[in-house]
């Protein structure tokens, strides 16, 4: 692991063999960030707090997340055309079982892609041993780091800052996960930014709504008294009919006397188009997490049909390109730069497949006896091992042969 030490000297669990780091200037996305200057025009500012008060930021954000939390992660060893799993490699315990002793890997990538969602950027901290083989990934809070990038290579170098100073981490010891739509392949801003109009939006229409639910979801009345002509009565009017009429007395029969009479003000909120503003908005988030709606619970359009569509969705367009960054970051810093044309890893999606588990079937079944591919090589797609016969490339023009027929019953004569 290379550190550069900058202030502090750091204890133990922290120190490694001192290694001259380049010349670093540029610093990029400084902590803490100024949320305050972030706000939106719609409403509220828009903080990672604030922005997970929303139901359909929160849903997205535990959607993506916990996904990465339960797929599985193992480390492969290629061979041949194929891959079969590679426990021996120290990756493989990092990646598939405990990050460290105290977080899972499941909880790790959870955080780190949560991380990346809310703040720009999700942090994991490589420890090595004397070596270099990685033993332990620690998680990163990521007001506690900043970027900055080589001015002449672009190369990019981590300040973490402690409670005892900084230091300065290298790429090849850091798990840096980037939320999508990095403008310089460096950096990236969190999603809840680049959708704060819409997240602020929703959070005004919810305090609208909380605001109208404050008086048990009854609008005002109005009191015609022409007996009472003075502001004290008419207060006192209406105190003792809200006496009458408010909570557990709410719904009773009205009452009114001394020539008074009651009408209720009637305000629709549909007037304003409100329920469908609030449901625009779960729509418009969405979108911005580029999950389905469907998804996160906005079915006004969901058939049963385009629900199976949008699940699919769901994995190519919203997982995959998390998933590619995942890829890209275990084989940087986890796999020995000689290592990486035999050692690969990946994510096991069987789990998220095994609705579709029929049409893959039937996919396989046309691609291997329409002579397109071998069984091996199906089987390779489903990450299991090779069999002896399975690199025989059938024929379509061909049948295949059946048992051999019993012989005829030889008659009594």
């Amino acid at each position: 692991m290379i550190f550069h030490p900058i202030t502090a000297t750091f204890p133990t669990p922290l120190e490694a063999k001192a290694a001259s780091a380049p010349a670093v200037v540029g610093l990029s996305q400084p902590w803490p960030v100024d949320w305050n200057a972030l706000a939106a025009i719609a409403g509220p500012a828009v903080t990672p707090e604030t922005a997970m008060s929303v139901p359909a930021v929160k849903a997205c954000v535990e959607l993506i997340a916990g996904a990465f939390q339960s797929l599985p992660v193992k480390v492969y060893k290629k061979e041949g055309e194929g891959r079969i799993e590679a426990p021996e490699h120290p990756a493989y315990s990092l990646v598939h079982d405990d990050a460290c002793e105290w977080m899972s890997a499941g909880e790790l990538r959870a955080q780190l892609v949560t991380d990346a969602l809310l703040r720009g950027s999700g942090y994991g901290l490589i420890r090595r041993d004397a070596d270099g083989t990685p033993f332990e990934i620690f998680h990163l809070q990521p007001q506690a780091v900043s970027i900055v990038t080589d001015q002449i290579t672009g190369e990019p170098w981590f300040r973490v800052t402690t409670a005892r100073g900084q230091m300065m981490v290298s790429h090849a010891d850091m798990l840096h996960l980037k939320a999508p739509g990095s403008l310089d392949g460096i950096t990236s801003t969190a999603t809840i930014q680049r959708a704060r109009n819409a997240i602020s939006l929703a959070l005004a229409l919810e305090h609208h709504a909380a605001r109208i639910m404050k008086n048990g979801m009854r609008p005002s009345g109005l009191i015609t008294a022409p007996a009472v002509k003075s502001q004290q009565g008419s207060q006192s009017l209406a105190a003792s009919f809200l006496t009458q009429h408010s909570d557990e007395n709410a719904g009773s029969v009205a009452v009114v006397y001394g020539g008074a009479t009651f009408a209720p003000l009637e305000f629709k909120s549909v007037d304003q188009q409100f329920m469908e503003q609030r449901a625009f908005q779960v729509a418009e988030i969405a979108k911005a997490f580029s999950v389905p709606p469907t998804l996160v619970g906005e079915l006004a359009k969901a058939t049963l049909s385009n629900s199976e569509t949008m699940g699919r969705q769901f994995l190519q367009l919203t997982l995959l390109p998390w998933i590619s960054s995942f890829r890209s970051a275990f084989r940087r810093t986890l796999i020995r730069k000689e290592d990486r044309r035999t050692f690969e890893i990946d994510f096991v999606l069987d789990g998220l497949l095994q609705a579709d588990s029929t049409q893959r079937a039937a996919f396989y079944n046309s691609l291997v006896t329409s002579g397109i591919m071998t069984p091996n090589e199906a089987r390779a797609r489903e990450n299991m091992p090779p069999r002896k016969d399975g690199d025989k490339l059938g024929s379509p023009h061909v049948a295949t042969p059946s048992a051999t027929p019993s012989p005829e019953p030889t008659a009594n004569v």
